[in-house]
């Protein structure tokens, strides 16, 4: 089954010569291939994440369409969640743990990432409007756990 979904993951024109828009896509491979308890996430998720990488001046946006997920360069649509932050702070965003489908928000890992959304290192836009969707977001990108059917 994941295998399937992992082929639904390319790189737009463009995105090709950017090494953080190679990076996502290979970590959300990587996520599906090791847990295909994802795929659930990934199969529902319909949005636009646009992320921008403060220190690098570079940003991307991953449009997802249930089950299927094309990383372009810069802006593309409307983004339904907007991340802005450094590169070692999207980096921790990965490191989010998920214990039964819901982030452990006292996890030090987790606690560590409020205090950057707290302090305005981590700047997170569309949270209140889409909060499933950034559920199932930040479960599909965490290394550190997975969703519940």
């Amino acid at each position: 089954m994941a295998g399937s979904v992992v082929s639904d993951i390319r790189l737009g024109e463009g995105a090709e010569d950017i090494a953080f828009a190679g990076m996502l896509a290979d970590l959300i491979r990587q996520n599906l291939a090791q847990d295909p308890r994802k795929s659930v996430d990934f199969k529902k998720l319909s949005t636009t994440v646009f992320i921008r990488v403060t220190d690098a001046d570079v940003s991307v946006s991953l449009c997802f369409a249930r089950g299927s997920l094309v990383v372009y360069r810069g802006a593309q649509g409307k983004p339904g969640i907007s991340v802005a932050t450094t590169a070692d702070l999207v980096l921790a965003l990965c490191m989010l743990r998920v214990v039964n489908g819901m982030p452990r928000i006292f996890h030090r890992d987790s606690r560590a990432l409020v205090r950057n959304i707290l302090r305005g290192a981590v700047r997170i836009s569309g949270l209140g409007r889409h909060p499933i969707q950034m559920l199932r977001f930040s479960r599909l990108m965490s290394v550190n756990g997975g969703p519940t059917a």
